[in-house]
């Protein structure tokens, strides 16, 4: 009679396989809690193996008793692991305490230390006796108190995450039914050999069994976690798949339970790195996306639908569809496609805005050219009537005379000054397309010519003060350069009348001009709201302004410097926060001859 030493050899090559495919399966959950347990369980129960076969297979003596010590290591450990494995899978704790980790590993350490050195006290085995049959030899000692006290150390582990399991089983927190089957199942075998074992109740069996009682609750273990996941894939297709999506998924059960989600999800919404098992109204981003959704979770199967929702400064697209047993949730940042789409709605608007600027710029030249023809007419016949009154100063020398010579004079002063403002007019609005060649520029032209078409947003609140030097003519585009002058100078009265707020305050333009080198300069200074020292470098950024939507896009300070830099080579800064003070700068061009014409 071999008392089932063949039997248990028999066994091992099965059961190591068995070892082997659930630790390639798990490895690649290795960062979950509970996988890290189990994955210590099974290299534990794989060198308990080894140890075991080791003592039968070893001559008598010596030898045997060295293996039989061995297996002392994983008997050791094992409870705590296995008590680890329990806390984690049912979400007592997630990671473990630094302390109770050193508490865990030395304890075992030092109760082995006493296995190894039984032949000193005989608290272990006060007897040992080898048993023999067929080459093969165990070890049947006579045990001692330490092996009692060793025995309710591992069995109190083995009831306390046992009880663990049962309870989650019958609360249903945390876990699923068909997986706490799997677990308490696993938990029951190896306890199921151990006391067969102990007691002697197989006849002719010698052989403890527990190792393979281990083996099987590995593989328990490994089904309960893993094959009732709803997104089950195998291993390495589901980190390709769904953890290295660019997309969170998350699957719930009918009942809302977290049952798999990924780490853009993690990523998205602050889960934990596992939240399998946990309910997922317990976090306050699902919270709000089911609040958003109008989801019920306990009505996963019968809800389909998307949308988008903000959450912690993102913008999150989510749908919400159907599953065989919950449902799936998807969700994607959106947060840069949002960002790009308001970017293109302002551009959008921007070029709407150009577009009507434009039709009222051809409308104002039109104006311009049907008011000038009147104007015209007028002139002349206001000449000719003072040419009339002119005749008769010296014949009729009479009041009315002098006061219709004064009413001509003021008629063509005003006449001139609408014919001023009509030219201006014509030249600013004049359509030159943005490829137009470069031209002779007077840099003095421009400006006054600017600031005639801004007589309305000047009133006469607002003076200019004009500091003028010798510059020569330059080529440039000259609409382009107007324009320019036309924002600065747009920007310093909104300035001004920031600061004024409707108070009585003298606000002042100051525009000056030189030459440096090469350079021809134009400053323009204003007195009114300094602009922030944290908006520094941002002032001439695409889209930046601190202007209400209905009175700035952001769009005028950044066309300026490409039409300053870009299309003239030159320069756009910001001299001075308070005073502000922007500063033009543009190479003087020689003219068609070679010359440079000084102003």
């Amino acid at each position: 009679m071999n008392m089932g030493f063949r039997l248990f050899l028999d066994m091992v090559p099965i059961a190591s396989l068995l070892l082997i495919f659930a630790f390639l399966t798990v490895l690649p959950y290795r960062k979950e809690p509970a996988a890290q347990s189990l994955i210590y369980f099974i290299g534990l129960v794989f060198f308990l193996l080894l140890a075991s076969s080791g003592e039968l297979l070893a001559p008598a003596g010596t030898a045997t008793l060295l293996f039989a010590k061995l297996e002392y290591i994983p008997y050791l450990y094992i409870p705590v692991v296995w008590l680890s494995f329990c806390l984690r899978y049912t979400g007592w704790i997630t990671y473990t305490n630094g302390k109770i980790l050193i508490v865990a590993v030395v304890a075992p350490a030092l109760a082995f230390l006493i296995v190894i050195t039984n032949e000193w006290h005989g608290l272990l085995w006060q007897k040992i006796v080898y048993l023999e049959s067929d080459g093969l030899s165990i070890l049947r000692p006579v045990h001692g108190p330490l092996f009692w006290l060793y025995l309710v150390y591992s069995w109190s582990f083995n009831a306390f995450g046992t009880v663990l399991v049962i309870r989650s089983f019958f609360s249903g927190q945390r876990l699923y039914y068909r997986q706490s089957m799997w677990i308490l199942a696993g938990s029951i075998i190896p306890g199921i050999t151990n006391l067969l074992n102990v007691a002697s109740i197989m006849p002719g069996i010698a052989k403890d069994f527990t190792p393979i009682g281990f083996a099987l609750s590995a593989v328990c273990f490994l089904a309960g976690i893993y094959i009732h996941r709803l997104l089950w894939i195998m291993p390495v297709a589901r980190g390709v798949l769904i953890q290295e999506l660019g997309i969170g998924v998350i699957a719930l059960d009918a009942h809302g339970w977290i049952v798999d989600h990924n780490r853009k999800a993690d990523e998205m919404l602050g889960l934990k790195k596992v939240s399998v098992g946990s309910r997922s109204e317990d976090f306050p981003a699902l919270e709000a996306l089911f609040s958003s959704a109008g989801f019920t979770p306990g009505n996963a199967r019968d809800f389909l639908g998307s949308g988008h929702m903000k959450w912690e400064g993102l913008d999150v697209s989510w749908s919400i569809q159907p599953a065989v047993r919950g449902c799936v949730i998807v969700l994607e940042d959106i947060t840069e496609k949002v960002r790009l789409h308001e970017e293109m709605e302002k551009i959008r608007h921007e070029l709407v805005n150009r577009e009507k600027l434009a039709t009222v710029g051809r409308l104002t030249a039109g104006l311009a050219h049907e008011i000038n023809n009147p104007v015209g007419y007028l002139k002349s016949d206001v000449r000719s009537l003072s040419r009339l009154v002119e005749r008769q100063k010296d014949s009729d020398q009479d009041a009315t005379s002098k006061e219709i010579a004064s009413i001509c004079a003021g008629i063509t002063d005003g006449l001139d000054r609408i014919e001023n403002v009509v030219r201006s007019l014509l030249d600013f609005s004049r359509q030159d397309k943005i490829d137009s060649p470069f031209e002779r520029y007077n840099l003095y032209t421009g400006i006054d010519t600017t600031i005639d078409i801004m007589r309305y947003e000047l009133h006469d609140t607002i003076g200019i003060r004009k500091v003028f030097g010798e510059i020569p003519l330059i080529y440039a585009q000259k609409n382009e350069i107007n324009q320019v002058i036309l924002n600065l100078l747009t920007n310093a009265c909104h300035g001004i009348r920031d600061r004024a707020k409707g108070e009585s305050f003298a606000g002042l333009i100051t525009i000056r001009t030189g030459m440096s080198d090469a350079t021809v300069w134009c400053e323009i200074e204003n007195n009114g709201a300094p602009i922030p020292i944290e908006n520094r470098d941002r002032i001439f950024d695409l889209f930046f302004t601190t202007r209400e939507a209905q009175w700035g896009t952001g769009l005028g300070l950044n066309i300026c410097r490409d039409i300053i830099e870009n299309h003239h080579g030159g320069k756009l800064l910001l001299v001075s926060l308070d005073p502000v003070v922007f500063r033009i700068e543009l190479p003087a061009r020689a003219n068609q001859k070679g010359e440079n014409t000084v102003l």
